[in-house]
């Protein structure tokens, strides 16, 4: 029975942001095969799950979020310190499938998107940081390119095409009932997806423009203002949790984790 209670035990919880879904997946498996441990994961959008730890809602051992600010803020009571791992890059994905898919290109996207009846998927920004990074870029397209038609490609992306995380907007584009879609670089390249490439004025990618992103600010429901950033994803670990589970996660973690990051479409920092 001692045995028994050892192996349920060997466990760790980790939660992480669902753009790492298919990353955590082999990730999870390598880790058992490795150490025998299990991984147990929750996926979801990054301020979703803060929120979910900040209200005592879940257990958790480790979270890996799409923003390193949120797990920033969770220093101090839920954590002691947190880690930078990983860049990425907003894109609009498409398919095939979508409007204007022979047409669309790296010169053209910005008028195509405008156009009446395009369907546009984007994540929750009260959720999701690629919910909210896509707010962010259309102020940019606002200043940029003028308010009207930076407008006309917000509302191609009405409420009715928001989901609560990247990854379920992206489902919806491979089912053809979306055209385009606010994506992750890595998820369309992990999901085969094509997609258009944006400068990097606008897609958050480039660690060297942190001064001008930050120029632009969305505020969400709740109040809290957001300040463009460049894209750079954290994990922390639970001050709370004692597991010797969690030590060696961070030992597997210091010896593959840029092999996961670089297979996964990611730019390891």
């Amino acid at each position: 029975m001692h045995l028994l209670t050892l192996l349920f035990l060997a466990h760790l919880t980790v939660l992480h942001a669902g753009s790492l879904s298919t990353m955590m997946e082999e990730l999870a498996k390598k880790f058992k095969e490795e150490t025998g441990i299990e991984i147990k994961r929750r996926a979801g959008g990054s301020l979703f799950l803060a929120n979910l730890i900040k209200e005592k809602r879940v257990d958790w051992d480790i979270f890996f979020s799409a923003d390193y600010n949120i797990t920033a803020d969770l220093k101090g009571t839920f954590c002691d310190t947190f880690y930078t791992f990983a860049s990425n890059k907003m894109v609009i994905a498409y398919t095939l499938k979508s409007k204007y898919s022979r047409e669309i290109n790296e010169k053209n996207w910005i008028q195509i998107l405008s156009r009446s009846g395009i369907r546009i998927g984007r994540s929750n920004p009260e959720l999701d940081p690629c919910g909210y990074r896509t707010l962010l870029l259309i102020e940019i397209l606002k200043s940029k390119y003028g308010e009207e038609i930076a407008n006309k490609i917000l509302a191609n992306s009405s409420e009715k095409n928001v989901r609560s995380k990247a990854s379920e907007i992206a489902n919806l584009l491979e089912m053809g009932e979306l055209d385009y879609a606010f994506l992750y670089l890595n998820e369309a390249r992990t999901r085969k997806l094509r997609y258009i490439e944006l400068d990097d004025s606008l897609n958050f990618g480039n660690l060297c423009l942190k001064d001008y992103y930050k120029q632009f600010t969305i505020t969400l429901k709740n109040g809290k203002v957001i300040h463009g950033d460049p894209i750079v994803y954290g994990f922390c670990v639970n001050k709370n949790s004692k597991k010797r589970e969690v030590k060696i996660f961070l030992e597997f973690w210091e010896k593959h984790g840029k092999e996961f990051i670089q297979k996964y479409n990611l730019k390891s920092l």
